[in-house]
């Protein structure tokens, strides 16, 4: 679970980033994982805005994980999450990659489907800087983000030495991009550089690696390591 701004702390919304979805029903709607809500996701977000914050959801084709998303749906899934209350939806890019319309036509179709659903929905871009949303992103959300997965390194060097996969990149990587790119960002819409990573003792990379760390044994370049089989890192 991702948290941002905690009315104290200065954190405003508690957003579900994946594995929430289960499936789809016989209507077609999006259902979560009953033992991980048992009392649905209505009740969630009703539990959440009575601790004075917001709450947020994220989807795509499928998700990052492999789980149902709302290519195909938006409409029926931008009804449903105003049904629960959704404050914040993230919306990903995963499983995109044999689609035929732009980044920015895939990422319209749902900001059409929010916009109809009658709810203020806070909306958060995420292709990772694919179809450079800085360019067109204020037109179609609230946010945008411009590059790659951040993990918890400091530099260039650091992310090195650990031999990370090409998708994950260190703090100033992040903050170097943004800084490019600021003319496009104002009241409204932002270039998000992803999260900031705070108080963490590491993070647990995986994916396909370039170079293979040390300590896996049997891995070859190209091979897919696990979270498990890495371990934590940074």
């Amino acid at each position: 679970m991702e948290r941002m701004r905690n009315s104290e702390g200065g954190y405003k919304y508690v957003n579900l980033d994946d594995c929430w979805m289960q499936k789809r029903d016989g209507d077609g709607r999006i259902v979560p994982f009953a033992d991980k809500f048992p009392s649905g996701m209505k009740a969630l977000a009703d539990y959440v805005h009575s601790k004075g914050l917001l709450f947020g959801v994220d989807t795509g084709n499928h998700t990052c994980e492999g789980y149902p998303g709302s290519w195909g749906y938006e409409e029926l899934d931008a009804r449903t999450y105003a049904e629960w209350g959704v404050d914040y939806l993230k919306y990903d890019y995963c499983g995109m990659e044999k689609t035929t319309v732009s980044v920015q036509a895939s990422y319209e179709k749902m900001r059409d489907a929010l916009n109809a659903s009658g709810r203020p929905i806070l909306y958060s871009l995420c292709s990772w800087g694919s179809g450079q949303p800085w360019q067109w992103g204020k037109q179609v959300g609230n946010s945008w983000r411009v590059g790659i997965d951040l993990f918890a390194v400091w530099d260039d060097s650091q992310a090195r030495s650990l031999m990370l996969p090409s998708f994950l990149q260190p703090v100033m990587g992040a903050l170097h991009a943004v800084e490019q790119l600021s003319q496009h960002a104002g009241p409204g819409g932002f270039n998000d550089p992803d999260m900031l990573v705070v108080g963490l003792e590491g993070m647990y990379p995986y994916g396909v690696v370039q170079q293979c760390p040390p300590h896996i044994k049997g891995c070859k370049p190209g091979d897919y390591i696990s979270k498990e089989r890495w371990g934590r890192s940074g």
